[in-house]
């Protein structure tokens, strides 16, 4: 894959930084992000993070994972909906009484009283 590192250019969003493989300076950053004995600091990963002209709000983890995704190129992953189930149940609903009002609707049953 080919395209453009978020260094090449402070007017380069960080979304379109797309790398091709892992640059053998951060892989000492990347394996000390991965392991889980080795501490960084905030300040180590805001620093990061401001080098690359990322983002640098949020918890540790969401630093991390935003770090990684930079080295790696492989998008952050997005956690699960927790209002999912309840969108769906929703809607299931809905479309029951949708069925319910048509069906009391071919009989008659709604407008005679």
């Amino acid at each position: 894959r080919w395209g453009l590192y978020s260094t090449t250019s402070i007017f380069t969003p960080s979304r379109w930084a797309v790398r091709s493989s892992v640059n053998p300076d951060d892989s000492e950053l990347l394996e000390r992000l991965s392991a889980r004995k080795v501490k960084v600091t905030i300040s180590e990963l805001k620093d990061e993070l401001r080098a690359r002209g990322l983002k640098v709000t949020g918890k540790k983890d969401e630093l991390i994972a935003r770090l990684k995704s930079a080295i790696t190129g492989e998008p952050i992953p997005t956690p699960p909906d927790p209002f999912a189930f309840a969108r769906e149940a929703e809607e299931k609903r809905m479309k029951q009484q949708q069925e319910l009002q048509q069906q009391y609707q071919q009989k008659g049953d709604i407008g005679s009283s």
